[in-house]
């Protein structure tokens, strides 16, 4: 475990008592600004992050071109304006490199567990409004939590969801990909592609 996390047992045998602290699941954007907010409030937290950086699905989910469908107005963070000279829909890679100042500036990486995950979130049955987490680390030893609350900001474009087509594999030999695994259109010059569904990716 990170350095960042000082154990001390509570009464239940292996449980490190986190008993005082949030704990925030994920360091994408809405991790890293729940984060932030619990600090500008007071309020004693620890972060893990399943990644090796902050950034969310910025780091690690979209293609080399795409650009952020809101405004750079409507998305920035209150307290971190983005620069002005970027464009008003900013690049992933800008976005990227935003998230990564705001974790600086806010002062995040301290309480930061990267390669850290959540793998198990249940109400602690002993102790009323209180949570039980099993947190794997980067060794993958396990070890169990507890916490006052915890925000899930874990996000949802990390999970492949690749609908069965019955009798699909039977009559299309070709390639199969899922949006999450797309990074450039040069990979499929010359192909004739279906894109399958009407969402953002």
């Amino acid at each position: 475990m990170s350095a960042a996390v000082t154990p001390r047992e509570s009464g239940a045998a292996g449980v490190v008592d986190r008993e005082d602290r949030v704990l925030v699941v994920g360091a994408g954007f809405t991790g890293l600004g729940a984060a932030a907010a619990l600090v500008r409030n007071g309020v004693p937290h620890d972060q893990v992050e399943a990644d090796d950086d902050v950034g969310g699905n910025w780091y690690h989910g979209v293609y080399d071109s795409v650009h952020i469908i809101s405004s750079r107005k409507t998305t920035e963070l209150p307290d971190w304006p983005m620069p002005p000279d970027w464009p008003d829909f900013p690049s992933a890679a800008q976005m990227l490199a935003y998230l990564r100042g705001y974790a600086d500036h806010a002062g995040l990486r301290p309480r930061l567990e990267l390669r850290t995950r959540a793998a198990d979130i249940r109400p602690a049955p002993d102790r009323p409004g209180r949570w039980l987490v099993t947190i794997t680390g980067p060794a993958g030893e396990p070890e169990t939590r507890l916490y006052r609350a915890v925000v899930v900001a874990n996000g949802h474009h990390w999970n492949r969801r690749f609908p069965d087509y019955p009798g699909l594999r039977d009559r299309f030999a070709g390639e199969l990909i899922h949006s999450k695994d797309y990074r450039r259109a040069a990979d499929l010059a010359g192909k004739r592609v279906l894109v399958i569904g009407g969402g953002n990716s």
